[in-house]
């Protein structure tokens, strides 16, 4: 890790730091910071820079998230099924990287992805279900980045996905049941002494089903 300075006018000094390497590209990453001060007041926020890098804070690359996906799904996609890669791509195409495929991974924040959440909710009308889904998607890629090391933490770990609504149950009445119970006895009667048990004692399907 090797940094410099230089005075760029009279009180004010350009300090940069290289970081290493982007794991993605093989680029130099490099950090500046502009001060105002001294010499020394440079070369105090040049130490604070190597503090910093040492940390890991600038961990990262100028890679974006639609590069991202492409690699992670190249690399999951043996262990997943064709349907699911397809809805995947699915909604990588038309939901995900509209919105931030051409951002660089280390730039996407918690808030950005609320933003999109909040955007397919209201503006696409799209179901909580489906933005959930979105979500687990951007958080698995985002999860591998950080094991490949491109970012230092997972911002879809800290986003807020729409909370499921549970249905209320719309059980039938008595003369819906009564209904149900004679179109089984001239169709199945079989199937109509399992559903007169269940309709009478209120056993669970799977009870029902386990009944010899």
């Amino acid at each position: 890790m090797s940094g410099g300075m230089r005075q760029r006018r009279p009180g004010v000094w350009e300090v940069r730091l290289e970081a290493g390497r982007d794991p993605v590209t093989g680029r130099r990453l490099q950090i500046s910071r502009s001060v105002t001060g001294t010499k020394r007041d440079a070369q105090k926020a040049l130490n604070e820079l190597a503090v910093e890098a040492d940390k890991g804070r600038y961990l990262g690359t100028a890679t974006t998230f639609r590069q991202l996906s492409e690699q992670w799904l190249a690399f999951v996609g043996a262990d997943l099924s064709p349907t699911t890669i397809r809805t995947y791509e699915n909604l990588l195409s038309k939901r995900i990287l509209p919105a931030i495929g051409n951002k660089s991974i280390k730039n996407i924040r918690a808030s950005d992805l609320d933003l999109l959440y909040n955007g397919l909710l209201r503006q696409i009308d799209l179901a909580p279900t489906s933005v959930r889904q979105i979500h687990a998607i951007i958080r698995r890629a985002f999860r591998q980045a950080v094991l490949w090391g491109w970012v230092s933490s997972n911002p879809a770990a800290n986003a807020t996905p729409p909370r499921l609504r549970k249905s209320e149950p719309s059980p039938p009445d008595a003369e819906e049941v009564d209904q149900l119970l004679r179109a089984a006895h001239i169709r199945d009667p079989e199937l109509a002494n399992f559903l007169h048990m269940a309709a009478t004692t209120g056993a669970r399907r799977g009870e029902v089903c386990a009944l010899r």
